[in-house]
């Protein structure tokens, strides 16, 4: 029995978000923050370096502490750092702002970060993808596209 409860637990929970996702609409997606740059750019006289580049990205999630009642407002943010041959070649940063309208009252607050993290990161990540790919080729940074982001299936 004690083996159970937790699996039950993780399955109600599965629940409760689940509610909330058809309990929202997704209303505003607007790219806040676009930024690239290059280490190599200030070196005058030197031909950039054109060969392929790899980008670790890190994704940040946020959410205002006292929400607007019926809202939900997220900062999803794509920071990489751009490598070549294992050294430092530059940086990428995408913020994208979503908002939510609420039917109904507003959900606990772990409950608003687990919708942040799972549903607006998978609602952000096709902008966020685009945008940095698109930042990194408009300097010369040969990246490669980040891979598709596939919602968990395990929503805890």
């Amino acid at each position: 029995m004690r083996r159970l409860r937790p699996l039950w637990r993780r399955l109600r929970k599965v629940e409760t978000l689940r509610d909330l996702v058809h309990a929202c609409d997704l209303r505003a997606l607007d790219v806040v923050r676009a930024a690239a740059w290059r280490l190599d750019m200030l070196k005058i006289g030197e031909p950039l370096d054109t060969h392929p580049v790899e980008l670790t990205p890190h994704i940040e999630v946020s959410h205002p502490p006292v929400p607007r009642e019926g809202w939900l407002t997220y900062l999803v943010a794509l920071e990489g750092q751009v490598t070549r041959g294992g050294q430092d070649a530059g940086k990428v940063e995408v913020t994208v702002r979503l908002a939510y309208e609420v039917r109904g009252k507003l959900p606990p607050d772990a409950l608003m970060r687990a919708f942040g993290f799972d549903i607006a990161t998978h609602h952000a990540w096709p902008y966020l993808r685009e945008r940095a790919h698109t930042l990194a080729t408009g300097i010369g940074l040969h990246l490669p596209p980040l891979p598709m982001r596939r919602l968990s299936s395990k929503l805890e």
